[in-house]
């Protein structure tokens, strides 16, 4: 199999997973917020993503340069764009910008921003590890 025949069978199955996803509405009443950073071609970039706690679905990606409340909000608006609704609950990893960020994009509405300690995600992850 040559890599031609690979390369053209992943652009079909990329249009129709495009097509799919096109056509469905997330509703969620749970987001997940977090950021990486990356090195790319000797610079640090900021790679923020937005999921539905219950599927792990990106509801929404922003990359920058930076890591501040702007970036943060910018993420969020994505968010409320793509899912065309609010959440009522956001999980993140404790980072104080998302405080600011979601006070100013929700304008104050009732939202629980839930602090996930790095103890309790890595009990989460390794909850089936025994210790001795």
């Amino acid at each position: 199999m040559s890599h031609a025949t690979v390369y053209n069978w992943i652009k079909r199955y990329v249009e129709i997973v495009n097509r799919y996803v096109k056509n469905i509405r997330i509703r969620s009443d749970r987001w997940h917020a977090d950021e990486t950073i990356v090195k790319v071609t000797g610079d640090h970039i900021v790679l923020w993503s937005l999921l539905v706690s219950e599927t792990r679905f990106l509801i929404a990606m922003h990359v920058s340069r930076s890591k501040g409340e702007r970036d943060a909000k910018e993420l969020l608006k994505k968010g409320v764009e793509c899912t065309e609704s609010k959440p009522t609950e956001i999980v993140t990893d404790g980072l104080a910008l998302y405080n600011k960020a979601t006070k100013e994009e929700f304008n104050g509405e009732k939202l629980v921003h839930i602090q996930s300690s790095l103890r309790e995600r890595m009990l989460r992850k390794y909850k089936n590890f025994k210790y001795d």
